[in-house]
Parts: structure tokens; C-alpha cells; sequence
């Protein structure tokens, strides 16, 4: 006989403090009414104007990656309002039909490596990366070379800066494009992730992972992400910074 429950209130789980290396969960979280997302990585909050103003008040940010991480720059601005500490380096590698460089082409591991002692002595350093959707068409060899030697730079900035610097990689989402492909899939994007915690994993680095925020919403996948999922993103991102306000008493 199987024993049954009907209207049973099952006991949340108990979830770690946010942090890096972060084993992956069945579920990377859910959607409550389709407006908050309730992460189920780790212990996270709504945060307020004045709650992140005070988590931000020490830090300096050095964002290096497409346009992608450059709507955090963005969103951090409005977030933040006056606060200015915010650096954005785009970068956006094209390889194949039409390839073009676009601005910038230093290595990830270049300009991790161009980052001086001192950008963490006064203040607490937030380095975000992402190797996302601008290497779908890569191959996974070229790819592996390319994050294993910004694997190396981040280990060197984190023995510069000691324990004055936290790293982000910003993992890819679900893009939604209305034709799937063999470089474009959904696949491809997971398959880089992977890729990613593989290399970066076990150094201290914090995986910024957005796969079920964006896919479990029912709003359309796209790369460019409404301002209402991006909103949710950065309170994320809040509790990765300050765990310790973010996680429940």
C-alpha cells in the first residue's frame, strides 16, 4: 500500500550559501507568478536599491565579453543609479561567412593579464567573462585553447590580488533562434557550458549560470534578454557578491 498526501507542504531544501564551484542542481530554479525567479542553487534574495548600493559601495568592476554582458553594464548603471565603478571591454571574436574583427581582439588572457595589483587594493575587484554565443561556430579544440589560457590568467590575478577579487563567467542561455542548426542549436550553447565548468572548475571561479532562468520563463528565448529577465540576472549576481546579505538567517 502506497502511502498518499494531499495538500502536503514539502520542506524546502536547504541550499548552500552562494558561492564559487557550486554543484549543479536538477533544476537551476523556477519562476514564482512568472515575476521572481527563485533560484534553487544557492541562498539568494530580492535585493533593494539601498541593499545593493551597500553591497556594491567597495567594489570595482571589469566586465570583458560581448553584447550579452554589456547589457549588465548597462543594467548595473540603472541599478545602481550614480554608481560609476563599472568598466565594460567588448569583445566579440566572428570567424567564418564574412568574418570580421570586432574592436578589440585582445585575448581574454591578455587582458586579465593588463590588470595591475593595485585595480584590487582599494577596492574589492568583480571580473565578469563570457565565451558565449560569438563561438558557436568555433571549433571545440580552438575554443578549449582559448578558455584554458584565460583558465591561467585568472589564476594569476587571483594570486596578485589574493583574496580581493572574485571571478564571474557569465554561461550561455538558451538563444531561441527560430532555425536550429548544428552551430546554433541549444545543444551547442549547453555543450560550451560544459566545457567551461570543466576547465574553470575547482579554482574559485563563480559560474553566473542563467540556463533555467531564461528557459523556464514564458517569454521567448533570445540572445538580447527582455529587461524584466535581465532585472533578475543582476539580483542573482547581488547574492554571488554579497553572500552574506543574501543568504537567510
Amino acid at each position: 500500500m502506497v502511502d498518499t498526501c494531499t495538500n502536503c507542504k514539502l520542506p524546502s531544501p536547504t541550499l548552500p550559501v552562494c558561492g564559487p564551484d557550486l554543484p549543479i542542481p536538477i533544476t537551476d530554479g523556477y519562476w514564482e507568478n512568472n515575476v521572481t525567479f527563485i533560484p534553487m542553487v544557492c541562498q539568494s534574495k530580492q535585493w533593494s536599491q539601498i541593499e545593493a548600493n551597500k553591497c556594491l559601495s567597495n567594489k570595482l568592476f571589469k566586465i570583458y565579453g560581448d553584447s550579452t554582458s554589456e547589457q549588465v553594464q548597462r543594467r548595473l548603471f540603472g541599478a545602481l543609479r550614480s554608481y560609476s565603478n563599472i568598466e565594460h571591454q567588448f569583445i566579440a571574436p566572428r570567424l567564418g561567412g564574412g568574418a570580421r574583427l570586432v574592436n578589440n581582439m585582445v585575448m581574454e588572457s591578455d587582458y586579465l593579464d593588463s590588470l595591475p595589483q593595485e585595480a584590487c587594493t582599494a577596492k574589492q575587484l568583480i571580473v565578469i567573462l563570457n565565451f558565449a554565443f560569438h563561438f558557436r561556430v568555433w571549433s571545440n579544440r580552438s575554443f578549449l585553447e582559448r578558455i584554458f589560457h584565460a583558465r591561467e590568467a585568472v589564476k594569476r590575478l587571483m594570486r596578485r590580488c589574493h583574496d580581493n577579487v572574485l571571478i564571474f563567467i557569465k554561461m550561455a542561455h538558451p538563444p531561441g533562434y527560430g532555425k536550429q542548426s548544428v552551430r546554433s542549436s541549444n545543444w551547442t550553447y549547453y555543450a560550451l557550458n560544459r566545457m567551461i565548468r570543466s576547465v574553470f572548475g575547482g579554482i574559485g571561479v563563480h559560474f553566473w549560470e542563467l540556463w533555467d532562468l531564461v528557459d523556464s520563463h514564458p517569454s521567448p528565448n533570445v540572445v538580447h534578454v527582455s529587461k524584466y529577465l535581465l532585472d533578475q540576472q543582476v539580483q542573482l549576481l547581488f547574492s554571488y557578491i554579497c553572500p552574506k546579505f543574501g543568504a537567510k538567517n
